[in-house]
């Protein structure tokens, strides 16, 4: 089955003649064409690591953030990271390389393929109605679409279900928890009290016919996951991918205590109430729980790109899925964007991009891929304060693509 993203029909053939000839100029002509992948030298990739590193810290100086972490990985298996920066302004420690940050939304690319996977073991159907697995829960009948939503809707952000994190009742739920005499630094909104915040209100478009990107679409994926696997989703992830590929610096975000976590320095007046730095002591000032299937996951370069190469060619399971995976539905209101289960499909300058972005507080997150190349590109910045983290990682792709 040909994904909905790419041309229904192929380009009309041309003779033989033509196309050599257009090859050999191609070769002749310097700057024509990027370099085939095949004659990446080490002295070449050296000299790219390089200029790498240069667009990293040039993009500090311009961006003037705090820190942050860059990794590529090229077609050939081939991986480079680099820092730049400081991991903590206070103490003025350098950013390492191996630095955990949080990855926000890019943890639903995890949640996708979870899914997606137990769809192949026969467990969860993509056009499944999630009544089938939520259908008992005493809250179901006042979920907006409720009937209607099939666990592809959640996964491509077109069930029509508002978000959450953007109802007054989740700000209000933490200004209130922060400000009772009882809070402790533990709590956060349970993935049940997230969906409780939508319900008895209106849909924003009937079930499949719109698009609207919502945490609370992944919430409910992650409820009808754990109904399926019969465990926690963290538990299916390891299971499934952390563990069988080598992915040891992504963890689950649901502790404020994770080992070589960096602090995030947060927007000020955000509409949270958070405090400016994440962390205290090598400890979050707050729990990241709340987020769970949402993102849900600490992470760093080196394993964002491995996960990338992984997933986005067709490695990270032994049935095919890529067609699953990658057929997506508008973006509405962003050209030249749609949304598969979990992956973000963008037409760019630099050509055809799937990945993901991602945003908690105190820290940004792009992952790209570009299929043509089988190249991948990750960045991670220690703040959320006025970064675009797809421009600053799209500005390093640049490099790595001429080459």
């Amino acid at each position: 089955m040909r994904s909905r993203f790419l041309p229904a029909t192929p380009l009309a053939p041309r003779s033989t003649t033509v196309l050599a000839a257009v090859a050999v100029l191609a070769l002749a002509v310097p700057g024509c064409r990027r370099a085939p992948s095949g004659l990446m030298t080490d002295e070449r990739f050296a000299k790219m690591t390089a200029s790498f590193q240069e667009e990293l810290d040039d993009l500090r100086k311009k961006a003037d953030f705090p820190g942050a972490v860059a990794a590529l990985e090229w077609s050939d298996g081939r991986t480079a990271v680099v820092a730049t920066g400081v991991a903590d302004r206070e103490a003025g420690t350098a950013m390492p390389k191996n630095a955990r940050l949080l990855a926000g939304s890019v943890g639903k690319s995890f949640v996708g393929a979870v899914a997606l996977g137990l769809v192949k073991d026969g467990k969860l159907a993509l056009d499944g109605k999630i009544g089938t697995w939520l259908g008992t829960e005493p809250w179901f009948e006042k979920l907006p679409n409720a009937h209607d939503v099939t666990l592809r809707m959640l996964l491509t952000h077109s069930s029509g279900l508002p978000d959450h994190i953007y109802e007054p009742e989740f700000a209000a739920a933490v200004k209130e928890a922060r400000n009772s005499p009882s809070y402790t630094p533990d709590w956060f909104v349970t993935p049940v009290e997230a969906v409780g915040m939508i319900l008895g209100k209106p849909a924003k478009f009937p079930a499949g016919k719109g698009f609207a990107y919502s945490d609370t679409n992944y919430i409910l994926a992650g409820l009808v996951i754990e109904k399926a696997a019969g465990r926690s989703y963290y538990d299916e992830l390891r299971a499934r991918f952390l563990a069988p590929l080598g992915l040891a610096a992504t963890v689950p975000a649901d502790t404020r205590t994770i080992p070589g976590l960096v602090p995030g320095y947060v927007k000020k007046d955000n509409a949270l109430g958070l405090p400016p730095k994440t962390m205290e002591g090598g400890t979050l000032v707050f729990s990241p729980a709340a987020e769970w299937c949402g993102g849900g996951l600490a992470s760093n370069p080196a394993d964002l790109v491995k996960w990338a190469k992984a997933l986005y060619e067709g490695k990270a399971m032994t049935a095919p899925y890529l067609d699953d995976l990658l057929t997506s539905v508008e973006w509405t209101g962003v050209p030249g964007t749609r949304y598969g289960l979990g992956v973000i499909v963008r037409e760019s300058p630099l050509g055809t991009h799937y990945g993901h972005s991602g945003w908690f507080p105190g820290y940004v997150t792009r992952v790209l891929y570009f299929p043509k190349e089988k190249v991948a590109v990750a960045l991670q910045i220690n703040t959320d304060d006025g970064q675009d983290v797809t421009a600053h990682a799209l500005a390093l792709a640049k490099v790595v693509l001429k080459g």
